[in-house]
């Protein structure tokens, strides 16, 4: 396996450092759950580095190709490992959310389920696994999200094919009836505020999986699979008040009601984020890698070829007229006076390229790294 070098920084798009499989292992592939079979990824989609002394750098050659498909599984035959597939980049402004006063969306804990489209065999999420609500036993599924139409972002955040996905996801507008109808008065209870309280509700739900209570709907039978295979334990959570499955144990009459408050991002619950989800920013591997990389000498190579991204992205995208590094709204406007039906995908791209050189520049000037 070819060691990992500076220089191919420019050559991919996002990165994940495997946990468990080690480059010494004779053939490592990754393999993507649909409906009942595990089909393998096309090689060209990605290559396999060896980093520090036997650690496998995972290196995409892009990352929209990887859209909605939620996460792989690496595997040399021994080991697996899942490696999700939406980047940092685009959740960081929403997982750390930890106040019931913020305009916020909502996190939801749902099933994931494929979607298997009689006569569209053509469609490319045909066979994909995907987010579906959980419903009472003998309950008909019903659509859980209307007005899609509405939605201003949807992104999940956690996920394992064939379990189940935590998403966050928020309206145009005020959310205000939005999160009463999710969270205060569901019959059901999956969704939460924040990502701490939606840590909080699928441990209660994986609990009651267990003795005594035995509980099999799949709510609960799928938070117990959540938990176990992204390590998550009650230490998580240990100093916020009860969500709604224990408060209805507990006998309390308001048991569907949220308790206001703040609800902190513990450092358990940010190392879960921060150490699962792939990187479009290379530097934040090296952050996270401290003995495999030197911090620096990535700054400083990424940060060049950063701006270099953005003027190709321009170029990509027919932007005409310069514009500055990081300048989102000059982009939408200068798209909108040229393609004004053709915004939709070129903001999300400029959008983390934007997110791409904020999270370079904290770490390049962060005090505590001694970047000079």
């Amino acid at each position: 396996m070819e060691q990992f070098t500076l220089d191919k920084i420019k050559n991919y798009k996002m990165f994940y450092v495997l946990k468990k499989i080690k480059s010494t292992s004779q053939e490592i592939v990754l393999l993507h759950k649909q409906s009942q079979e595990m089909v393998v990824v096309e090689t060209e989609k990605y290559d396999l580095f060896q980093v520090g002394a036997d650690q496998v750098l995972v290196a995409f050659v892009d990352v929209f190709q990887h859209a909605g498909k939620h996460n792989y599984v690496a595997s040399d035959g021994l080991l697996e490992e899942n490696i999700l597939l939406n980047p940092y980049e685009k959740i960081v402004d929403y997982y750390k959310t930890d106040r019931d006063d913020e305009p916020s969306g909502v996190f939801l804990f749902l099933n994931s389920c494929p979607a298997v489209l009689e006569g569209q065999d053509w469609r490319c999420d045909n066979a994909l696994f995907g987010p579906r609500g959980f419903f009472p036993v003998g309950q008909e599924e019903k659509r859980l999200i209307d007005g899609i139409t509405k939605i201003k972002v949807y992104e999940p955040v956690l996920s394992i094919n064939g379990v189940g996905h935590i998403v966050y996801f928020k309206h145009e507008g005020d959310d205000t009836e939005l999160r009463f109808d999710y969270i205060n008065n569901a019959e059901l209870p999956q969704s939460a505020e924040t990502f701490s309280e939606m840590i909080k509700l699928i441990l209660e739900w994986a609990k009651v999986s267990e003795e005594p209570f035995n509980n099999t709907e799949q709510i609960a039978i799928k938070a117990k699979q959540f938990v176990d295979n992204f390590g998550i334990s009650e230490s998580f959570v240990a100093d916020q008040p009860s969500m709604q499955v224990v408060k209805y144990l507990q006998g309390d009459t308001l048991a569907r009601v949220r308790t206001h408050g703040t609800y902190k991002i513990s450092d358990a619950i940010n190392s879960l984020v921060v150490d699962n989800l792939p990187y479009m920013t290379f530097s934040k591997i090296a952050e996270l890698n401290p003995t495999m990389f030197n911090l620096k000498e990535c700054l400083e190579t990424e940060i060049q070829w950063s701006q270099e991204e953005w003027d190709q992205a321009l170029v990509t995208h027919n932007i005409t007229e310069p514009k500055e590094y990081g300048d989102v709204d000059g982009v939408c406007e200068h798209i909108l006076s040229t393609f004004p039906n053709n915004l939709t995908f070129p903001k999300i791209v400029f959008g983390l390229l934007k997110k791409k050189k904020e999270l370079l520049e904290e770490a390049f000037n962060s005090p505590s790294l001694m970047v000079d």
